[in-house]
């Protein structure tokens, strides 16, 4: 059905919500105690369900299928979790809630106790929190008769039950499977939730349920999450398990019982950070929700937040509540100045001080920020998959919907049109879509951007070496569309965007998908440092797509290299390269490496071509007569004449072990004023290393600690006087170890 995919992509698209790491503040405890389900029975109210308006007709959508009844009233004042309430609402998809009525806008049927639901308007899920939720999933209950309640017992020992019966487990599922009650109880607050697996109902293969508590605020610590319809189930406030899809076993009880709320007690949760972005140029914001969970109202600046980062950026922030808050009441605090402008990784973590608060389990929030590198290495080429290349964020700059999603070409299917949009070549599967037409009229003038990590981009080149390519195409659908296309860039960190290119929809008469080819001159912003992005239009179209992006701005290769080999003859390795056409090129410095990290030189080939320059092909080699034991890994930087350079791909040779140090290289030699020596080493050892003339007079020495491979030292030999000397290396213990010569 066309409503269970909609809704999943406004998911996906919707605001990412944080998930900090806290204990939970859900005062509860959980248990399986024994007892025998029994049916709600008698004259039982049957709700009155409402999907309004009804989108039978349109999306095939039932009232049973996705169906809510708000403000029913409670026989009792039902205290959840310290807050009383008098009415709750019941949706058909195995959940109550209190609070603000269920509204038609909610993707309910997509369980997320961490999170959810969806709200429609704001993309923010308290509007319909707090939950009780026995079997939150994609439920359909066939008929309206099939959600009873009741008041059972007499006052101060009342229950309300509220009981689904004969559902289906999820909307595709071929018959009923279970039967399930959540009860409320007068005396104590209880909440229990009770099953009855029936039939051989089956599950559908995305039956995909959550069972537990939330509270109003969204993220860790405002959950209570069951790993399992079992009586070994375990349960967490920090991570949700959304995807229970075994029957419960018959007669299965769980109980959550209230545990006494201390006199004292607030929390902390992260609700508000940057979003992950390079190059920060400024300083940024968190937010933080600081919630009474103990019985004393808290005086205005009572409690504070004290907020520390450690990692790349650290620093020490603070904030403080800026109102009174009553028990089970939220305060909102935005920390700002926050530098996160180093690139790496930063824990951020976010303590409360409130003076007596002993409970220690909810007063600290983990959030670990990463602000990515600048990129200086080009071509870039991102086809548009996951992990991103490039492309990587996504903001909503106008309106309320994000409307960039990433998709498989065997994920979305367009209505109107019987031909499935397909990928960019064939590299990959996946490309970027704007989806203005899952909004319709509600994203009406939304604009919503898809945006690069930061890029040095290099200075002095031609300007045809400065280019940005992409691939856009659209559907077949809404001719009339003006849904339009922006290419941004920011030279300023994200702080403002110019436009630099607009499309609208590729051709709205296509009767099938074609990709057409795009390019923009980048040659005005050689030497900054800029980001780009793909801005989005909403103006009540269908789609259109972007794939395999491309940014160029790097200088003209002075060789076209054919072939960089390597083969093991004897004791020795042998590489050998060959170029197709050389330009300017001055040679090819040859290094090496024993890990593929670290390279140093070991020989400089020059050009064999005239002046540097040749269209014929030439072949290169080199024999490593003493190479590395073990593993060697070899690549070519080249050199041109004017100081450019870049280097090959990494060639690979395995070399026997050797047993003690050797000298595998000398240069320059004959030498002036600077002799440079590679010691190849087994193993970290600490060596004496000596220069001496032909009497064995020592003339300088120098004592290292090598590592296992190439060690690169240099010696001072500007005041040698002509002729013959020997470098000489010795162990710890005077023994030598290896010996050559060199002239001066």
């Amino acid at each position: 059905m066309i409503k269970k995919i909609l809704p999943s992509i406004i998911m996906v698209l919707s605001l990412v919500l944080l998930s900090a790491n806290a204990n939970a503040q859900l005062n509860y405890t959980v248990s399986f105690p024994t007892a025998t389900y029994t049916a709600v029975t008698g004259t039982n109210p049957v709700l009155t369900l409402a999907y309004p308006p009804s989108t039978a007709a349109t999306d095939g959508t039932t009232d049973t299928d996705e169906g809510a009844a708000n403000g029913i009233p409670l026989p009792f004042p039902f205290k959840f979790n310290g807050v009383t309430y008098n009415t709750c609402n019941i949706s058909t998809d195995g959940f109550i809630s209190f609070g603000a009525a269920l509204d038609t806008l909610d993707g309910y049927y997509l369980n997320n106790l961490n999170s959810g639901p969806y709200n429609g308007a704001a993309n923010d899920g308290r509007a319909s929190r707090p939950i009780i939720a026995a079997l939150w999933d994609d439920l359909d209950i066939q008929a309206a008769t099939n959600i009873t309640y009741t008041t059972i017992g007499t006052a101060p020992n009342r229950i309300f039950a509220v009981q689904w019966s004969n559902a289906l487990w999820t909307y595709s599922a071929t018959s009923a499977s279970v039967n399930f009650q959540i009860k409320l109880y007068e005396a104590d607050n209880r909440i229990r939730f009770h099953y009855k697996p029936i039939n051989a109902g089956t599950l559908s293969t995305v039956a995909s349920a959550s069972v537990g508590l939330a509270d109003g605020p969204i993220g860790s610590g405002n959950f209570l999450s069951l790993s399992a319809l079992t009586t070994t189930a375990t349960n967490s406030g920090n991570v949700e398990t959304n995807n229970i899809k075994l029957k419960p076993s018959a007669n299965l009880v769980i109980d959550f019982t209230p545990v006494p709320i201390p006199s004292i007690d607030a929390g902390v949760t992260l609700i508000g950070a940057p979003i992950t972005a390079t190059c920060l140029a400024t300083t940024q914001s968190f937010t933080y929700v600081i919630k009474n969970s103990g019985t004393t109202t808290i005086a205005p600046g009572a409690a504070s937040v004290n907020m520390t980062l450690t990692g790349l950026n650290t620093g020490s922030y603070s904030g403080s509540n800026t109102k009174s808050i009553a028990f089970g009441s939220y305060d909102t605090i935005t920390i700002s100045g926050v530098n996160l402008n180093t690139a790496g990784s930063t824990l951020v973590t976010g303590l409360i001080g409130l003076t007596g608060d002993t409970r220690a389990t909810n007063d600290t929030s983990k959030y670990t920020y990463t602000t990515a590198a600048i990129k200086s290495a080009f071509p870039i080429s991102d086809p548009s998959t996951t992990p991103s290349t490039l492309f990587k964020y996504r903001r909503t700059v106008l309106g309320g919907t994000q409307l960039w999603s990433l998709f498989s070409s065997s994920s979305l299917a367009v209505p109107n049109n019987a031909n499935p949009l397909s990928p960019h070549g064939s590299a990959d599967t996946t490309y970027w879509v704007f989806l203005g037409r899952y909004s319709g009229i509600n994203s009406l003038g939304y604009v919503s951007r898809l945006y690069s990590d930061c890029m040095d981009i290099p200075a002095g080149m031609p300007s045809s070496n400065y280019n940005l390519k992409f691939y856009m195409t659209n559907d077949s659908a809404a001719v009339n569309s003006p849904d339009s296309l922006f290419v941004t860039v920011s030279t300023n960190k994200g702080a403002s965007w110019q436009t630099i290119g607009s499309y609208s929809r590729v051709n709205g008469a296509l009767t099938a998908f074609t990709w057409v080819e795009k390019n923009i001159d980048l040659s005005a912003f050689a030497g900054q440092t800029i980001q780009i992005a793909f801005e989005g239009q909403s103006e009540l179209g269908n789609l259109f797509a972007v794939d395999d992006i491309t940014v160029t701005a790097n200088f003209p290769l002075p060789i076209k290299l054919s072939t960089f080999t390597g083969t093991r003859e004897g004791t020795k390795n042998i590489l050998h390269w060959t170029t197709a056409s050389e330009t300017n090129n001055k040679g090819f410095e040859l290094q090496r490496s024993a890990n593929g990290k670290e390279f140093s030189a070991i020989t400089f080939v020059s050009s064999k071509a005239i002046n540097g320059s040749s269209s014929a092909i030439i072949n290169y080699n080199y024999n490593d007569e003493k190479p590395l034991a073990g593993t060697n890994y070899y690549r070519l930087r080249q050199l041109d004449n004017d100081g450019k350079e870049s280097l090959s791909a990494v060639v690979i040779l395995k070399s026997a072990q050797i047993t003690k140090a050797e000298i595998s290289r000398v240069y320059p030699n004959p030498v002036q004023d600077k002799l440079n020596i590679v010691l190849n080493t087994p193993s970290s050892e600490k060596v004496n290393i000596s220069i001496t003339d032909l009497s064995g007079k020592i003339i300088s020495t120098k004592t290292i600690e090598t590592v296992s491979g190439d060690n690169n030292i240099q010696f001072n030999t500007a005041k040698l006087a002509k002729g013959t000397y020997f470098i000489k290396v010795n162990s710890s213990s005077n023994s030598e170890l290896a010996t050559q010569k060199f002239v001066k």
